[in-house]
């Protein structure tokens, strides 16, 4: 209840662009609609989802003087004039039957329905609408939105002055470093690649030190479980041939050669 349906095409069945129904209830699959203009009753068509939106509806009270804020593209009430989506704009009286009239003269249907206070905007909906005095709230709720350019933005809509007000001014300081520029698909990729380096770059070099001596010692244990195996059963024949003293010694420590050349192998 008090959701409103807008179609911004035709559907057949004789919905026309840009009516706005009132969803009445819903039952299984079954949403029932009620025409604003007309009070006609009819089920909402959803395989033409593409074809309408549906917004909340809230009442907003407004008096002579207000500034406004359109949050959709659409028409005046002759349909001759235009209302561009973002536009400001101020409230200049109301007519005998609670249209309203602009300080420009264009009168708006009192049910438009998209239109907002315009004393607050976002810092992108205040391109190219400069005021004396900009005010500016940056808050820690919005940091992920604050850069460079949008601090840019921001305090280059004021011709004489801007008041910037923060909660926590170190951090809105770092966020403005930030470029602010928008990545492609694959340099996005490439940024997730460096940041998982350049952590695994902050691990304590105590920790990958000790992990590469164990991966050694262990990789050295099995060479030499392997070699001793292999030693014990191709000697067993021979052993009465093989040298003694001195020589056998020096090919003792020659084994020893090969358990390191075999341990370097097996970090490779």
């Amino acid at each position: 209840d008090g959701l409103i349906v807008q179609f911004h095409q035709n559907i057949r069945g004789g919905i026309k662009r840009g009516e706005r129904f009132l969803v009445q209830g819903v039952k299984g699959q079954c949403v029932r609609l009620q025409g604003l203009r007309d009070m006609q009753v009819q089920t909402l068509p959803l395989q033409n989802s593409d074809r309408f939106e549906v917004y909340s509806q809230n009442k907003l009270g407004i008096a002579v003087g207000d500034k406004i804020r359109f949050s959709l593209g659409g028409t005046t009430n002759d349909g001759k004039g235009r209302i561009s989506n973002g536009r400001l704009d101020e409230v200049n009286g109301f007519d005998r039957q609670g249209n309203i009239i602009l300080k420009n003269g264009k009168v708006i249907d009192r049910d438009y329905g998209h239109l907002d206070l315009g004393y607050l905007i976002t810092s992108h909906a205040s391109q190219g609408k400069d005021r004396q005095l900009a005010i500016a709230a940056m808050g820690s709720t919005s940091l992920p939105a604050i850069n460079s350019k949008q601090f840019y933005v921001t305090v280059s809509r004021g011709s004489e002055d801007v008041a910037i007000y923060v909660d926590d001014k170190a951090k809105v300081r770092r966020n403005i470093e930030r470029s602010g520029q928008q990545l492609s698909a694959t340099e996005l990729v490439d940024s997730k690649v460096r940041s998982e380096f350049e952590r695994s770059a902050e691990r304590p070099k105590e920790r990958t030190m000790a992990a590469i001596v164990r991966h050694g010692r262990t990789a050295a244990k099995s060479f030499q479980n392997r070699l001793s195996r292999w030693w014990q059963g191709g000697s067993e024949n021979s052993r009465e041939q093989e040298p003694v003293g001195r020589h056998r010694r020096e090919a003792s420590h020659g084994l020893g050669l090969g358990v390191s050349n075999g341990m370097e192998r097996s970090r490779t």
